[in-house]
Protein backbone atom coordinates (compact mmCIF):
# COMPACT_ATOMS: atom_id res chain seq x y z
CA UNK A 1 0.00 0.00 0.00
CA UNK A 2 1.31 3.96 -0.42
CA UNK A 3 1.96 4.05 3.89
CA UNK A 4 4.40 0.74 4.08
CA UNK A 5 8.03 3.70 4.33
CA UNK A 6 8.24 5.59 7.93
CA UNK A 7 7.55 9.36 7.71
CA UNK A 8 10.88 11.51 8.81
CA UNK A 9 10.78 13.77 11.32
CA UNK A 10 13.60 16.40 12.09
CA UNK A 11 14.41 15.32 15.92
CA UNK A 12 17.68 17.25 16.02
CA UNK A 13 18.23 19.16 19.20
CA UNK A 14 19.28 22.68 19.00
CA UNK A 15 22.71 23.61 21.02
CA UNK A 16 22.16 25.68 24.31
CA UNK A 17 23.46 29.47 22.96
CA UNK A 18 22.80 31.25 26.00
CA UNK A 19 26.00 32.54 27.47
CA UNK A 20 26.16 32.19 31.09
CA UNK A 21 28.44 34.69 33.41
CA UNK A 22 31.00 33.41 36.20
CA UNK A 23 28.90 32.43 39.30
CA UNK A 24 29.14 30.12 42.67
CA UNK A 25 27.08 26.44 42.00
CA UNK A 26 25.68 25.85 45.65
CA UNK A 27 22.78 22.98 46.14
CA UNK A 28 20.38 25.07 45.41
CA UNK A 29 21.60 26.68 42.11
CA UNK A 30 19.98 25.26 39.13
CA UNK A 31 22.92 23.58 36.50
CA UNK A 32 22.02 24.80 32.86
CA UNK A 33 21.04 22.04 30.63
CA UNK A 34 23.69 19.57 28.99
CA UNK A 35 24.38 20.48 25.89
CA UNK A 36 23.29 17.03 23.82
CA UNK A 37 24.42 16.24 20.73
CA UNK A 38 22.52 16.33 17.12
CA UNK A 39 19.95 13.40 17.18
CA UNK A 40 20.03 11.39 13.54
CA UNK A 41 16.90 11.40 11.94
CA UNK A 42 16.09 8.36 10.13
CA UNK A 43 17.27 9.49 6.78
CA UNK A 44 20.38 9.87 8.05
CA UNK A 45 20.95 6.63 9.16
CA UNK A 46 19.53 4.95 5.72
CA UNK A 47 22.81 3.03 4.36
CA UNK A 48 22.12 2.60 0.54
CA UNK A 49 24.92 -0.47 1.10
CA UNK A 50 22.62 -2.34 3.43
CA UNK A 51 20.00 -2.31 0.86
CA UNK A 52 21.88 -3.50 -1.81
CA UNK A 53 23.44 -6.07 0.81
CA UNK A 54 19.58 -6.91 1.72
CA UNK A 55 18.45 -7.11 -2.18
CA UNK A 56 21.77 -9.20 -2.53
CA UNK A 57 21.31 -11.81 0.05
CA UNK A 58 18.26 -11.66 1.94
CA UNK A 59 15.24 -10.94 -0.02
CA UNK A 60 13.36 -14.16 -1.43
CA UNK A 61 13.38 -13.39 -4.97
CA UNK A 62 12.64 -16.91 -6.14
CA UNK A 63 10.32 -17.49 -3.55
CA UNK A 64 8.03 -14.62 -4.67
CA UNK A 65 8.94 -15.38 -8.24
CA UNK A 66 7.66 -18.86 -7.11
CA UNK A 67 4.28 -17.86 -5.79
CA UNK A 68 3.50 -15.22 -8.56
CA UNK A 69 3.85 -17.92 -11.30
CA UNK A 70 1.35 -20.34 -9.75
CA UNK A 71 3.10 -23.51 -11.33
CA UNK A 72 3.76 -22.39 -14.37
CA UNK A 73 7.23 -21.47 -14.43
CA UNK A 74 8.12 -24.53 -16.55
CA UNK A 75 4.59 -25.03 -18.72
CA UNK A 76 6.01 -26.08 -22.25
CA UNK A 77 3.42 -23.71 -23.69
CA UNK A 78 4.65 -19.87 -23.14
CA UNK A 79 0.93 -18.34 -23.24
CA UNK A 80 0.67 -20.37 -19.86
CA UNK A 81 3.75 -18.44 -18.26
CA UNK A 82 2.43 -15.64 -15.45
CA UNK A 83 5.62 -14.40 -14.15
CA UNK A 84 7.25 -12.70 -17.49
CA UNK A 85 3.61 -10.91 -17.89
CA UNK A 86 3.17 -9.66 -14.37
CA UNK A 87 3.61 -5.69 -13.95
CA UNK A 88 5.62 -5.04 -11.04
CA UNK A 89 6.45 -1.01 -9.84
CA UNK A 90 9.48 0.64 -8.28
CA UNK A 91 9.66 3.57 -6.25
CA UNK A 92 12.98 4.54 -5.63
CA UNK A 93 14.60 6.44 -2.75
CA UNK A 94 13.71 9.83 -5.06
CA UNK A 95 10.44 9.20 -5.15
CA UNK A 96 10.42 8.36 -8.21
CA UNK A 97 7.78 5.89 -9.45
CA UNK A 98 8.84 3.30 -12.27
CA UNK A 99 6.09 1.08 -13.96
CA UNK A 100 5.43 -1.63 -16.65
CA UNK A 101 8.48 -3.58 -14.98
CA UNK A 102 8.32 -7.47 -15.61
CA UNK A 103 10.79 -10.29 -15.42
CA UNK A 104 11.44 -13.58 -17.35
CA UNK A 105 12.71 -14.89 -13.89
CA UNK A 106 13.75 -14.34 -9.99
CA UNK A 107 17.30 -13.97 -11.65
CA UNK A 108 16.17 -10.95 -13.67
CA UNK A 109 14.38 -9.63 -10.94
CA UNK A 110 17.52 -9.95 -8.42
CA UNK A 111 19.07 -7.79 -11.21
CA UNK A 112 16.52 -5.31 -11.11
CA UNK A 113 16.65 -4.71 -8.14
CA UNK A 114 20.26 -4.27 -7.12
CA UNK A 115 20.42 -1.65 -10.22
CA UNK A 116 17.66 0.59 -8.40
CA UNK A 117 17.54 -0.11 -4.96
CA UNK A 118 13.96 0.89 -4.40
CA UNK A 119 12.32 1.74 -1.27
CA UNK A 120 8.81 0.14 -2.44
CA UNK A 121 8.00 -2.62 -4.43
CA UNK A 122 4.42 -3.13 -5.89
CA UNK A 123 2.99 -6.04 -7.32
CA UNK A 124 0.49 -5.64 -10.57
CA UNK A 125 -1.76 -7.86 -12.22
CA UNK A 126 -0.87 -10.09 -15.15
CA UNK A 127 -1.55 -8.24 -18.23
CA UNK A 128 -2.27 -9.87 -22.05
CA UNK A 129 1.54 -9.07 -22.66
CA UNK A 130 4.65 -8.42 -21.03
CA UNK A 131 4.48 -5.10 -19.42
CA UNK A 132 8.09 -4.17 -20.43
CA UNK A 133 6.65 -4.44 -24.27
CA UNK A 134 3.11 -2.54 -23.12
CA UNK A 135 3.56 0.45 -25.94
CA UNK A 136 4.23 -2.46 -28.93
CA UNK A 137 0.33 -3.68 -28.66
CA UNK A 138 -2.63 -1.79 -29.18
CA UNK A 139 -4.30 -4.31 -26.79
CA UNK A 140 -2.61 -4.67 -23.57
CA UNK A 141 -4.81 -5.26 -21.09
CA UNK A 142 -4.95 -7.11 -17.35
CA UNK A 143 -6.17 -10.51 -17.09
CA UNK A 144 -5.52 -11.48 -13.54
CA UNK A 145 -4.86 -10.21 -10.62
CA UNK A 146 -4.97 -11.31 -7.11
CA UNK A 147 -8.07 -10.05 -4.86
CA UNK A 148 -6.97 -8.15 -2.17
CA UNK A 149 -8.61 -6.27 1.07
CA UNK A 150 -6.59 -3.90 3.43
CA UNK A 151 -7.52 -3.52 6.84
CA UNK A 152 -6.58 -0.30 8.16
CA UNK A 153 -6.64 0.51 11.92
CA UNK A 154 -7.55 3.94 10.87
CA UNK A 155 -11.02 2.50 9.84
CA UNK A 156 -11.75 1.44 13.53
CA UNK A 157 -11.28 4.99 15.34
CA UNK A 158 -15.05 5.15 15.85
CA UNK A 159 -14.17 2.43 19.00
CA UNK A 160 -11.45 4.77 20.42
CA UNK A 161 -8.65 3.22 19.36
CA UNK A 162 -5.58 5.19 19.75
CA UNK A 163 -4.22 4.78 16.05
CA UNK A 164 -1.72 7.26 16.61
CA UNK A 165 0.22 5.32 19.38
CA UNK A 166 -0.59 1.47 17.53
CA UNK A 167 2.53 0.28 19.83
CA UNK A 168 1.32 0.87 23.12
CA UNK A 169 -2.55 0.50 22.36
CA UNK A 170 -3.62 -2.39 23.71
CA UNK A 171 -7.36 -1.87 21.71
CA UNK A 172 -5.25 -1.78 18.37
CA UNK A 173 -3.92 -5.59 17.39
CA UNK A 174 -6.58 -7.85 18.97
CA UNK A 175 -9.13 -5.84 16.08
CA UNK A 176 -7.07 -6.94 13.53
CA UNK A 177 -6.70 -10.14 14.43
CA UNK A 178 -10.89 -10.80 14.91
CA UNK A 179 -11.20 -8.67 11.38
CA UNK A 180 -8.86 -11.60 10.15
CA UNK A 181 -10.50 -14.50 11.58
CA UNK A 182 -13.71 -12.46 10.36
CA UNK A 183 -13.14 -12.22 6.84
CA UNK A 184 -10.92 -15.50 6.20
CA UNK A 185 -14.91 -17.55 7.24
CA UNK A 186 -16.60 -15.16 5.02
CA UNK A 187 -14.21 -15.98 2.30
CA UNK A 188 -13.51 -19.94 2.77
CA UNK A 189 -17.00 -20.21 3.78
CA UNK A 190 -19.83 -17.58 1.81
CA UNK A 191 -17.02 -17.36 -1.61
CA UNK A 192 -15.19 -20.63 -1.75
CA UNK A 193 -11.73 -19.20 -1.50
CA UNK A 194 -8.88 -21.51 -0.27
CA UNK A 195 -5.64 -20.07 -0.78
CA UNK A 196 -5.88 -16.86 1.58
CA UNK A 197 -2.28 -15.06 2.18
CA UNK A 198 -2.37 -12.65 5.44
CA UNK A 199 0.57 -10.18 5.61
CA UNK A 200 0.83 -7.28 7.86
CA UNK A 201 1.08 -4.02 5.76
CA UNK A 202 3.88 -2.12 7.08
CA UNK A 203 2.30 0.31 9.64
CA UNK A 204 -0.67 -0.24 10.61
CA UNK A 205 -2.97 -2.56 9.11
CA UNK A 206 -3.11 -5.99 7.38
CA UNK A 207 -3.75 -7.01 3.97
CA UNK A 208 -5.13 -10.51 2.53
CA UNK A 209 -3.93 -11.69 -0.21
CA UNK A 210 -7.05 -14.09 -1.93
CA UNK A 211 -4.33 -16.23 -4.58
CA UNK A 212 -6.85 -18.97 -6.10
CA UNK A 213 -7.73 -19.17 -9.50
CA UNK A 214 -10.94 -18.14 -9.07
CA UNK A 215 -10.50 -14.76 -7.31
CA UNK A 216 -8.05 -14.04 -9.46
CA UNK A 217 -9.71 -13.93 -12.68
CA UNK A 218 -12.98 -12.09 -11.41
CA UNK A 219 -13.92 -9.22 -12.74
CA UNK A 220 -13.77 -5.62 -11.58
CA UNK A 221 -17.67 -5.97 -11.45
CA UNK A 222 -17.62 -9.01 -9.42
CA UNK A 223 -14.66 -7.69 -6.90
CA UNK A 224 -17.10 -4.57 -6.11
CA UNK A 225 -19.51 -7.13 -5.36
CA UNK A 226 -17.73 -8.94 -3.12
CA UNK A 227 -16.16 -6.22 -1.13
CA UNK A 228 -19.63 -4.53 -0.95
CA UNK A 229 -20.41 -7.65 0.42
CA UNK A 230 -17.94 -7.83 3.37
CA UNK A 231 -18.13 -4.16 3.99
CA UNK A 232 -19.13 -3.83 7.50
CA UNK A 233 -22.34 -2.13 8.01
CA UNK A 234 -22.26 -0.05 11.12
CA UNK A 235 -25.87 1.61 10.58
CA UNK A 236 -27.56 -1.66 9.88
Amino acid sequence: DDEDMPTVHDGTIQPNTHQHTQQTTTATTPLPPPTLPPISSAADNFSPELLRLYYDRIFPANLMCRWLSYGTQHAADPARKLLNRREFSFTTGDDIYIRYLSFEDAAGLKKELLQKLPHKIDIGAVFSAAPRDHKKYKLFEPLQREFIIDIDLTDYDFLEVDVKRLETCDRCWPLMALAMRVLNTALVVDFGFDDMLWVYSGRRGIHCWACDGRSRRMSNEVRGAVADYLGPRIDA
